[in-house]
């Protein structure tokens, strides 16, 4: 086997490694991602159910411990919904790593794959687009940790409370 021969196949070998290595990433990315939106959505979405059913269960009885829990209903109602909005972040994101994985320029000299201006761009907007959905998802545990306070505070000041 020639020196060129013995190039042309290490260059294969690493293609196949560098497109095996990105689909491997990508399923386990987006199994992460899904699992991570999943808790916060159940969580928060647990939390607003659970709300609502306990203000209309005291709402004849307690008025004002009822509009008290309104608040912080809807602190878990909004992170719900930003997990809505991160889980469109991370689809981006994947999209734009992909992208980016797409666009790497297969060479046939070491290194054999090698970035372009294209996949550098894509994978800045994957980047960017991760930490906002990352940072979006902490948002709604925030909101969630937030609701819960009011919601303590809420049944501490409807204790003391004189009847």
């Amino acid at each position: 086997m020639t020196e060129h021969e013995k190039n042309l196949a290490r260059a294969e070998a690493r293609h196949d490694l560098h497109t095996s290595r990105v689909m491997s990433l990508w399923d386990s990315t987006i199994q992460f991602s899904l699992e991570a939106l999943r808790i916060a959505a159940i969580v928060n979405g647990g939390a607003v159910v659970a709300g609502i059913a306990f203000v209309g269960a005291v709402y004849n009885t307690k008025a004002t411990l009822a509009e008290s829990l309104m608040l912080p209903i809807m602190a878990f109602a909004a992170a719900a919904a930003s997990v809505g909005v991160a889980a469109g972040f991370a689809y981006f994101s994947q999209f734009s790593f992909t992208a980016a994985a797409s666009n790497y320029e297969y060479t046939w000299e070491h290194p054999f794959v090698s970035d372009t201006c294209k996949s550098k761009v894509w994978q800045w907007i994957g980047n960017a687009l991760q930490i906002v959905s990352i940072l979006t998802v902490s948002a709604a545990y925030a909101a969630l940790i937030y609701g819960c306070h009011l919601v303590y505070g809420a049944v501490m000041a409807a204790r003391v409370a004189p009847a």
